[in-house]
């Protein structure tokens, strides 16, 4: 005789960037499994393509692209597919700054559903005019473009700031023209033959990335001194 099925539960969300509703399942124990494999590895690159594949497998709405996803729609999408599939809190392990004497690692616990999605600035925000006429319009980082992701003050590491720049560029207008495809090098020398000025309207526009962040606020066990920490970025979610 044939076990009986399981029945799977389906929830909603929205994702941040696009107001887009979306319906999701939780992920089952063998995904689950999959996924602390790779959080154990504290390898970044193996949590986002455990995530990914999971995101993928969980979200049961059409044309949902996880890998066109930008980096804190990922991530938000993670923590709601978390808490309906494993429970609302997390707990992790915090400590003081280095500078502090105390280094005791106290144990506090995080409401998933509390976290509330980054805010987004208008369609408009993402149009970065270099001249009066010239702009650029920029996607935003995908969570594998987080690589990428510098301050742009360290010319020490320019060439990984041109190509995050690069990746992210959807198009570029000239008055009423339009141009969406670039042959090879286009996009680098455009980028490239900016003046400074120029440019730093573009670096201003990463530095402003929205994020997806929490504010913690936790007393010492040890020492009793009251503290905070900013947490983002999935792995220290749950570190």
């Amino acid at each position: 005789m044939a076990l009986p099925s399981l029945s799977v539960p389906e929830f909603e969300t929205t994702i941040p960037s696009t107001g887009r509703k979306i319906r999701f399942r939780p992920f089952l124990v063998k995904e689950e499994k999959l996924l602390y494999i790779a959080l154990e590895t504290n390898d970044q690159k193996e949590t986002v393509r455990a995530v990914k594949k999971l995101l993928s497998d969980c979200i049961l709405t059409e044309d949902v692209d996880v890998d066109k996803l930008s980096s804190f729609d990922f991530e938000y999408l993670f923590l709601q597919l978390r808490s309906k599939s494993v429970g609302e809190i997390s707990d992790i392990s915090v400590s003081h700054g280095e500078a502090d004497e105390c280094k005791h690692s106290t144990k506090v616990s995080i409401n998933l559903q509390q976290i509330k999605p980054p805010e987004i600035g208008n369609d408009a925000s993402r149009n970065i005019m270099i001249t009066d006429t010239i702009g650029v319009r920029f996607n935003y980082p995908t969570i594998d473009g987080l690589e990428y992701i510098i301050s742009l003050d360290e010319t020490n590491d320019f060439d990984r700031v041109m190509k995050m720049v690069e990746r992210c560029v959807e198009c570029i207008f000239d008055g009423e023209q339009l141009y969406d495809t670039f042959e090879p090098g286009e996009l680098g020398k455009f980028i490239g033959d900016m003046n400074q000025s120029q440019f730093e309207k573009v670096a201003k526009f990463f530095s402003e990335l929205p994020v997806l962040q929490h504010k913690v606020t936790w007393k010492c066990d040890k020492c009793g001194k009251d503290d905070f920490i900013n947490i983002r970025g999935l792995q220290n979610f749950f570190s």
